[in-house]
């Protein structure tokens, strides 16, 4: 499944003065499987895992910076943002990390994916 993207700029002052990331969950639909954003001291920054609803059954999903994720409304993938030297960017993902597609990778910032109800785009904050 291919994404279209539609861009919604944000302004973002909370982040910009602690650096901290909030923890969040997003919970695949219909398949009882969570995603979350945990501290890996290799990496020296969060990186987003899958689980069980329960916390049971956790692995790692990228293995660089990464923050925010959200399912797709079928579950079965899972759009993320991530870190490297330009900035941080859109992707998508398998579950079990199989078939990773970069959506956007301007120079910048590109975070909070969220996907439509009915999956055909992915909104994000950019600035």
């Amino acid at each position: 499944m291919r994404a279209k993207l539609l861009f919604a700029p944000v302004l973002a002052a909370g982040l910009a003065v602690t650096g901290a990331v909030p923890a969040s969950a997003a919970q695949g639909p219909e398949n009882g499987r969570i995603t979350f954003s945990r501290y890996n001291p290799a990496v020296g920054a969060p990186v987003v895992w899958v689980a069980d609803s329960d916390g049971q059954n956790p692995h790692q999903l990228v293995a660089g910076p990464s923050f925010f994720s959200d399912w797709s409304p079928d579950g079965t993938r899972i759009a993320f943002d991530f870190e490297d030297d330009t900035g941080v960017h859109i992707a998508t993902i398998g579950p079990e990390g199989q078939q990773r597609e970069t959506l956007v990778s301007d120079p910048g910032v590109q975070e909070t994916p969220d996907w439509s109800p009915g999956g055909e785009w992915v909104t994000y904050g950019a600035m």
